[in-house]
C-alpha cells in the first residue's frame, strides 16, 4: 500500500510546505480538494495548474486525484430535476478532464448533500445514477482516470450509505473505470465491524483513512491496524489516503501525526 494525504488538513490554499511535508514525512502522492485551492476550479488559470503541477513533480510525489468535487456547488442536485441531474453530470465531467490535465489518478465522489433524493424513490435515483456515472466513466476512460463512489453513513446521505449499496451501484454500472472507494469513519456507521465490511466487499480502488468525524488517526479510536489488515488480506495495492480536518489550528502538526501514526501501520 502507498501513502498519500489530503490538502482539507492545510489551513491555506498555499501548497508549497503542504507538498514538501508530505514527501518529508513518506508520502509518495497526494490527494487535492479542487475547491480547498480555487473557488471556481473550472475557471482556474492554466499557469496555476501548472504551477501545482510543477509542484507536486519538484516535491516527487503523484497526484492521486480530486475529493470533495461538489463541496462549494450546493446548487448541483443529482436528483433534483434533469435539469440539474444533466448539470451536475456534465460539471464532473468537467474536473475529470481539469484532473487528468493536471495528471490526476482518480475522482472521488462523497459529496453527501448533492446526493440527496429529494423526495424521490431511491430505486428511481438508483437507475438514474447507472446512466450519467455510465456517462462520467466513459468521459474517465478516455483520460485513463478513474472515478468511484464513497458510500457515507445514512445521518449523511440519502443515496448509498453503506458498502454493500457501493457495491451494488459499482457491479450495476459495469464499468471499468467506475469503482468503489471506502473511507474509514464512513465504515465505522455500518451495522457490521469494518474489517468484516471491507473483507466482504469487493476490493475497493481507493481509501480514505481517519478517525471517527475525520480526526487524526489513532487519536479516537484503535481499529485502523485491524482495517489495514483487512485490505492486505483483499490485496488491496491502491493509497491510503489521509482525510483529516486540523483542529489543533496547526496544519504541519496535525499532517506530521497523521502520516507518521498510519506509516508506522504499513510499515509494520
Amino acid at each position: 500500500m502507498k501513502l498519500s494525504a489530503s490538502n482539507i488538513i492545510w489551513d491555506t490554499p498555499e501548497l508549497d510546505l503542504f507538498l514538501s511535508s508530505c514527501a518529508e514525512l513518506g508520502c509518495s502522492g497526494v490527494e487535492l480538494a479542487p475547491d480547498k485551492i480555487w473557488k471556481k476550479p473550472l475557471e482556474s488559470s492554466i499557469s496555476d495548474r501548472k504551477k501545482i503541477v510543477k509542484q507536486i513533480r519538484d516535491s516527487s510525489l503523484e497526484l492521486v486525484g480530486f475529493h470533495a468535487l461538489l463541496y462549494t456547488r450546493k446548487d448541483l442536485k443529482l436528483f433534483k430535476s434533469k435539469d440539474s441531474f444533466n448539470k451536475t453530470i456534465l460539471y464532473l465531467t468537467s474536473l475529470a478532464s481539469l484532473c487528468a490535465e493536471m495528471g490526476g489518478q482518480n475522482l472521488i465522489l462523497g459529496s453527501p448533500s448533492n446526493r440527496s433524493l429529494c423526495g424521490r424513490k431511491f430505486d428511481d435515483c438508483f437507475k438514474q445514477a447507472i446512466e450519467g456515472f455510465g456517462q462520467i466513466a466513459d468521459v474517465c476512460k478516455k483520460f485513463d482516470i478513474n472515478f468511484c463512489i464513497e458510500p457515507l453513513p445514512p445521518s449523511q446521505t440519502e443515496f448509498i450509505s453503506s458498502a454493500t449499496e457501493g457495491e451494488r451501484l459499482v457491479k450495476a454500472v459495469n464499468h471499468p473505470n467506475f469503482h468503489l472507494h471506502l473511507d474509514a469513519s464512513a465504515l465505522r456507521s455500518e451495522r457490521t465491524p469494518p474489517e468484516l465490511v471491507i473483507k466482504s466487499t469487493i476490493t475497493p480502488h481507493h481509501f480514505h483513512i481517519n478517525d471517527p468525524d475525520l480526526s487524526i488517526p489513532g487519536s479516537v479510536t484503535n481499529d485502523l491496524p485491524v482495517m489495514i489488515k483487512a485490505l492486505n488480506e483483499k490485496d488491496y495495492t491502491g493509497f491510503l489516503s489521509v482525510e483529516v480536518l486540523s483542529r489543533e489550528n496547526d496544519s504541519l502538526e496535525a499532517l506530521s501525526k497523521s502520516i507518521s501514526y498510519v506509516k508506522k501501520l504499513i510499515d509494520k
